[in-house]
């Protein structure tokens, strides 16, 4: 296999690996906009602090919020803040505070749950940026490496001249 072949077999590959979580997360996020409500309390808000290692190793940050809620007279406990897989991520120390900030433990919550499955809810519903750049971006990824696969390839060499 040549490698410009291979080059864009590797852009197709990516553009798929975009698409399936930026499809994923788009759809849950569209599905989660029509459930209906409960009040909740959160009992707890904070910052989770792991660790990424490579060549070297950096922090990692995530949201660690749980809440209560009553669905038609059932007690369910939840933790997650949305269906967003990106969203559910680690992230930045800024972008996690900012997340943990608005969900501070004993405030009143407006918990959105499934109406087919009331054990799975979410404090933010709708679609992110971020999940919908996934699926953009690899929708073009792979789109232009298919098209470049099978692009028909001009003739390089030198043409026969007619006689």
């Amino acid at each position: 296999m040549e490698i410009l072949t291979l080059l864009k077999s590797i852009l197709v590959l990516m553009g798929v690996v975009l698409i399936v979580p930026g499809f994923i997360g788009t759809y849950l996020g569209y599905q989660s906009m029509n459930w209906p409500t409960a009040q909740g309390v959160v009992t707890h808000s904070s910052i989770s602090i792991g660790q990424y290692c490579r060549a070297t190793c950096s922090p990692t940050y995530a949201p660690n919020i749980t809440y209560n809620y009553s669905v038609q007279g059932v007690r369910y406990a939840g933790h997650l803040v949305s269906l967003d897989l990106v969203q559910g991520s680690v992230g930045s120390y800024g972008s996690v505070s900012s997340i943990v900030s608005q969900y501070p433990q004993g405030s009143n919550v407006a918990v959105h749950y499934n109406p087919s499955s009331p054990a799975e809810a979410v404090l933010a519903t709708g679609i992110s940026i971020e999940s919908l750049a996934m699926l953009v971006i690899g929708i073009i990824l792979t789109a232009v490496g298919v098209y470049s696969l099978f692009l028909p390839r001009k003739y390089s060499g030198n043409p026969i001249a007619p006689k």
